[in-house]
């Protein structure tokens, strides 16, 4: 039995990372996607899109006022509802009662 060293490996040898190279990517949060010009410009106009707008006129579009809220809504139906209910056993109730 003979106790020669083992081969070594020619890609080993041959191959190697080169220093001060990263192999790993930066951070999704730390990279640059756009700069910051493009993102400060005004977006081209196209047909089927709107304009941006501000959050207070987006705002003040959506926003609901006196009894057009929804939970008034709501509670106005459930009103409605439990009076036609009220009424509609006091019919029967008068129905019954008639000889």
């Amino acid at each position: 039995m003979s106790h020669d060293v083992a081969p070594q490996d020619i890609f080993k040898m041959e191959h190697f990372p080169k220093a001060g190279i990263k192999e790993v990517p930066i951070g999704i949060n730390k990279m640059v996607h756009c700069s910051d010009e493009a993102l400060q410009k005004e977006s081209d106009v196209k047909s089927g899109y709107r304009n941006q707008i501000s959050w207070s006129t987006q705002f003040n579009d959506t926003r609901c006022i006196g009894n057009d809220r929804t939970f008034d809504k709501i509670v106005a139906r459930s009103k409605a509802r439990e009076q036609s209910e009220i009424a509609r056993e006091k019919k029967l109730q008068d129905y019954f009662s008639q000889p």
